[in-house]
């Protein structure tokens, strides 16, 4: 056979005639025991004199001992025109396990008619494994998701972040490890993460929604990211859909790009990362059929989407020029044991570490753009969600007008152990009112909703059958965020969900980083007094003069000026909250506790003992009366450690002329109500030279914000309200 007749054949007359392409191919006989062929696979023919070939199986018929098989030669053997003959032996991929013997070779020809480009014959259309012509448009291929649709118009927005004003501080946290730091750059509409050079400096800024994937759907990332360095030895750089557990991202470290794959499983994190000269699909260095090469210091929008249940596909891309390209894949499905992560809802994330501080000198920096991410599902995602229920019933003082507080609700931190990123969606509530004393008589009153109230002495406990927690018990100081206020006269339902149907903006969650975030709020004034006050600036997120840290909170104290105050300068202290942006402090959070708990006298007499009245009691201070139950008096605000359990007996005298003596002294039994006017275990700041009015506290924020119910009466009436409020939501459990 002539060279490159297995290629074409010629019109005639043969020797000048015109050339019409054909497709070769060639069924082969063979005999043996072999019963194990792959379709697809690679065999080798050798042996018996003739030439030693490759040939690809597309096509098997008949049994082990004897049969046909359809194959493909090498393009270099239809080029010289290169057969098996009769008696060769046919060897397994393996390299080694015979398959069968040739016993004859038929040569078969296709006419191929091919659909070519008018400037460039050489790009032709191309035909899938399964037999589909591949199909792109105008700006590039058509766009299919993770599960293999066809991506249009649906998809879903869950969130976006912007940069304009400020780094969002609301819907992100912050892991500051070292001198590192998150700010805002007006210039660029940027984020900025820096950090220093020492070993374990780190910087992170993480959304505190954990974006919710729908089984059979995916969820596509977009990041825009842009870094100072890609040479730097002992800096790692990333950026993606990932926390500190699971999750898929872009990796610059050192002088290598890496997409990485991240899991945890049974408590042991492994990170799985894939250099740039492994990627499988376009290695974005300018050899790829994009053409682009990537630079990282250059502003770029980076993608990835993912399949979850049974392991499934994940993809890293780029838009380049107008397209979408695919730069890595991976496949899990029938090769790991376990999903690819172990939670598929993930965050948003940039983050950068000093992996080596002998590496590099000086600080390094990343500029963060923005996000989105979209759903390509157009299921209404929350109200997948399990609904859920709280009822609360409450009497108003029925001399007092104005809100009274009634309840706060807010998401547990752990579910079984885990990191609780469930989302919480506000539905209904609804709200009865009646005379206390005559439930026939409706009463007129105002239903108000607050985010983020300053809030003295919680007691949360979990709802049954719920991931939520709620407190009845907390002293209200001052209000956070207005969200919500109605008037119901009598029975009355407010339907949230015309005000919260978002998950960026209208759900509940718990924040991103609960161990490891870091805020700072500045200082307004630390008093010289005993106690010292601190009072605060603005709240970071708020921009308002309140309380961003809880009461009870472990905050460190930074950046004091003034003598006497500056020897608090990186001490921790516990914030014992007098009002909306005040407090005092305490080394330890035991002292506060036990100044908060109420002491209980038992008095010898009672004759002229009166609620309010300060009682002094001998060689034990003085204190208020705030309850009198028989013959045992409740007491706050005491201002001697002696007026205490193991007391001896006292005599006391009290300010309406009540006298007699202190028998035994005794703990509260109950939690409420608190003392909040003991203050003998805070920091005594009367022997400072004087007051400061510089530096910040810092420290870790609460890990979720609650949502506060305010009820009370327009008009006060003659007799108490009692007052019913049923609150539901919708829980998505992730």
């Amino acid at each position: 056979m002539a060279v490159n007749d297995r290629r074409f054949t010629q019109v005639p007359p043969r020797a000048t005639g015109d050339r019409i392409n054909m497709i070769h191919t060639a069924e082969i006989q063979f005999s043996g025991g072999y019963d194990q062929w792959q379709i697809g696979e690679h065999y080798t023919i050798s042996g018996n004199g003739g030439p030693t070939m490759t040939v690809h199986v597309h096509g098997v018929e008949g049994s082990g001992t004897s049969g046909h098989l359809s194959v493909h030669y090498s393009k270099a053997d239809k080029y010289n025109g290169v057969s098996p003959i009769a008696g060769q032996s046919i060897i397994d991929p393996d390299g080694s396990t015979p398959a069968g013997t040739v016993v004859d070779v038929y040569d078969l020809y296709i006419q191929a008619n091919n659909i070519m480009g008018w400037d460039n014959p050489s790009y032709g259309w191309n035909i899938d494994r399964f037999g589909s012509g591949q199909i792109r448009f105008g700006e590039g291929p058509a766009e299919l998701s993770s599960f293999n649709q066809l991506r249009t118009s649906q998809q879903k927005l869950i969130a976006e972040y912007l940069f304009l004003k400020d780094i969002n501080p609301a819907a992100f946290s912050n892991a500051l490890i070292g001198t590192s730091t998150v700010t805002h750059e007006p210039t660029f509409q940027a984020v900025k993460l820096e950090i220093g050079d020492t070993l374990n400096d780190q910087a992170t800024h993480t959304s505190n929604l954990y974006h919710p994937a729908l089984a059979g759907s995916s969820t596509i990332f977009t990041i825009a990211t842009r870094l100072n360095t890609k040479t730097t030895a002992g800096l790692a750089q990333n950026w993606g859909a990932f926390d500190a557990t699971d999750g898929f991202f872009f990796q610059q470290n050192g002088s290598t790009l890496n997409v990485v794959h991240r899991k945890t499983f049974e408590g042991s994190t492994t990170n799985n990362p894939i250099p740039q000269t492994d990627w499988n699909k376009d290695k974005l260095d300018g050899t790829g059929s994009s053409g682009m090469t990537l630079d990282v210091t250059k502003s770029n929008l980076y993608w990835i989407d993912y399949q979850h249940l049974g392991g499934g596909r994940i993809r890293w891309g780029v838009y380049y020029l107008g397209e979408r390209v695919v730069c890595h894949e991976m496949y899990m499905e029938n090769k790991a044991s376990h999903n690819a992560i172990s939670n598929p809802n993930r965050p948003i994330c940039w983050s950068m570490k000093c992996l080596d501080g002998l590496a590099y000198t000086g600080n390094q920096f990343m500029y963060a753009y923005g996000a989105s991410v979209y759903t390509e599902s157009t299921a209404d995602i929350m109200e997948e969600g399990a609904l859920k229920l709280y009822d609360r019933s409450h009497t108003l003082d029925g001399n007092l007008t104005g809100a009274k507080y009634v309840f706060s609700a807010r998401p547990v931190e752990q579910i079984n152990g885990l990191e609780n990123h469930s989302l919480y969606l506000p539905k209904r509530l609804q709200v009865s009112a009646f005379d206390a004393a005559n439930a026939e008589v409706d009463r007129r009153v105002e239903v108000r909703a607050y985010g983020r109230c300053i809030l003295r002495g919680e007691e949360y406990s979990q709802k049954t059958y719920t991931t939520v927690e709620f407190d009845t018990q907390a002293e209200h100081l001052a209000h956070g965020q207005q969200i919500l206020e109605a008037t119901i006269k009598g029975d009355g339902e407010i339907d949230l969900s015309k005000l919260f149907n978002t998950i960026q903006e209208g759900t509940l969650k718990v924040n991103a980083e609960t161990t490891t975030s870091v805020r700072k709020q500045p200082i307004s004034s630390i008093t010289a007094a005993n106690p010292a006050v601190l009072t605060l600036g603005a709240n970071p997120i708020t921009g308002q003069n309140r309380h961003l840290f809880d009461d009870r909170n472990d905050v460190t104290i930074k950046g004091v000026s003034q003598t006497g105050p500056n020897a608090l300068n990186d001490t921790t202290v516990y914030l014992a909250f007098t009002g909306g942006n005040s407090a005092i402090l305490y080394a330890n959070l035991a002292d506060l506790d036990d100044d908060r708990v109420v002491r209980e006298l038992t008095l010898s007499s009672t004759t002229n003992v009166v609620v309010g009245d300060t009682i002094t009691v001998n060689g034990a201070g003085t204190a208020v009366i705030t309850a009198l139950n028989g013959s045992v008096a409740s007491v706050e605000g005491r201002t001697n450690a002696a007026l205490d359990v193991g007391l001896a007996i006292s005599s006391f005298t009290t300010t309406s002329g009540g006298a007699g003596n202190v028998t035994t002294v005794a703990l509260q039994a109950t939690t409420f109500p608190r003392d909040y006017q003991t203050t003998l275990g805070a920091v005594d700041g009367s022997g400072w030279a004087g007051a400061a009015a510089d530096g910040d506290i810092e420290g870790t924020p609460p890990s979720r914000s609650a949502w506060t119910f305010m009820i009370g009466h327009f008009v006060a009436p003659t007799s108490d309200t009692k007052v019913n409020a049923a609150l539901s939501w919708k829980e998505r459990i992730q």
